[in-house]
């Protein structure tokens, strides 16, 4: 990475605690990531457990890759520089079965892209409103299990 920063791993995929909210995120390695088949079934698992996976920018195109946005609507990086293909085209032309949009966040219900790494605070936020409704959802069945 520039600058000398080092980001080093806590887990592996098969010691990866369990995660509320999964979140893949953008940069150059996505051309690496969508050909990675460890990747996409780690996430296959996780989508399956009823992680929700959400992505930053580029992110999105591993989601893709993996098959976690087919028939669903996404969003990725949309501005660039010239000559670079513009992610949302990039999106579109590879994974055909998934509907590309430029938006802030698309909420797909249990996976969530978003378009650019300002739009990280309004990621936060539906993040978290994802987490409330699980919440409210859990506070809900518990008092109904227990009579209330």
């Amino acid at each position: 990475m520039q600058n000398g920063l080092r980001v080093q791993n806590d887990f592996s995929f098969a010691d990866a605690p369990v995660a509320d909210v999964v979140v893949v995120t953008g940069g150059t390695s996505w051309r690496n990531e969508i050909d990675n088949p460890k990747m996409h079934a780690w996430l296959k698992q996780r989508h399956a457990r009823g992680e929700v996976i959400s992505s930053v920018r580029t992110g999105a195109m591993v989601l893709g890759a993996a098959g976690l946005l087919d028939s669903k609507r996404t969003t990725t990086k949309a501005p660039v520089a010239s000559p670079e293909e513009r992610p949302i085209t990039t999106m579109g032309r590879l994974y055909s079965t998934t509907d590309a949009v430029e938006a802030l966040v698309v909420d797909e219900g249990d996976i969530a892209t978003g378009g650019s790494v300002t739009r990280g605070t309004q990621r936060s936020i539906f993040s978290s409103a994802i987490l409330d409704r699980r919440c409210a959802t859990r506070v809900a069945v518990n008092r109904a299990l227990s009579g209330m």
